[in-house]
């Protein structure tokens, strides 16, 4: 069977103390089924940039939350763009360890 594209929206450019909230509040409206939220090692509070997984429950809201692209949260442009399932699971084994 052919499950389609993963429903998984990759995110770039988040503030350094981005949490899970602010990234569930940027999806506002659509249903979120996990978010691996990975912040920068090694930079001062306050720098950087982190990146989030976003995994949708449906393809029609991981097509809305791709229309969210260069949305700010804070004074930061968030890149909103297709996740690949790989990357996601590697994201996953990161704060697992």
């Amino acid at each position: 069977a052919v499950l389609g594209p993963f429903p998984c929206a990759r995110l770039r450019g988040l503030p350094f103390e981005a949490s899970l909230e602010d990234v569930l509040s940027f999806f506002t409206g659509l249903v979120v089924l996990d978010v691996v939220v990975l912040n920068p090692q090694g930079h001062a509070k306050g720098q950087g940039q982190g990146e989030a997984f976003v995994v949708f429950a449906n393809p029609m809201d991981f097509q809305m939350a791709l229309q969210r692209d260069q949305q700010r949260i804070g004074r930061a442009s968030i890149d909103v763009f297709q996740g690949k399932r790989h990357d996601y699971y590697a994201a996953i084994a990161a704060v697992s360890t």
